[in-house]
């Protein structure tokens, strides 16, 4: 049985662009992987200013960009130990939690 995880807005942001830009998918294709996704990771954070606030701090602490401190910030509010990315240093912690790259 597969257990699904938390996701935020961002995130699914990212995918969408992603998807689009490199993957040239259409919008019915990224509805398709977006409805699975949120099946298993079902009410994804909401970006809010309070988000946005430590976001900030992240990105001025760390020098990651808004949109990895915006996803960085909201695992860290959820309470989450590990992010997995490709795009961020593999084994960092920030705020309590670790980036972990799942290709290594």
């Amino acid at each position: 049985m597969m257990q699904g995880g938390i996701i935020s807005v961002q995130v699914l942001n990212e995918m969408v662009s992603v998807a689009r830009r490199k993957l040239k998918m259409n919008w019915v294709e990224i509805r398709s992987v977006r409805d699975r996704v949120l099946v298993l990771c079902p009410n994804p954070l909401a970006l809010t200013e309070q988000l946005h606030r430590s976001a900030f701090d992240i990105g001025s602490r760390y020098g990651f960009t808004i949109y990895d401190s915006m996803i960085l910030a909201a695992a860290s509010n959820a309470g989450c130990t590990t992010v997995f990315s490709e795009d961020m240093q593999h084994g960092q912690v920030v705020d309590g939690v670790q980036i972990e790259n799942p290709f290594l």
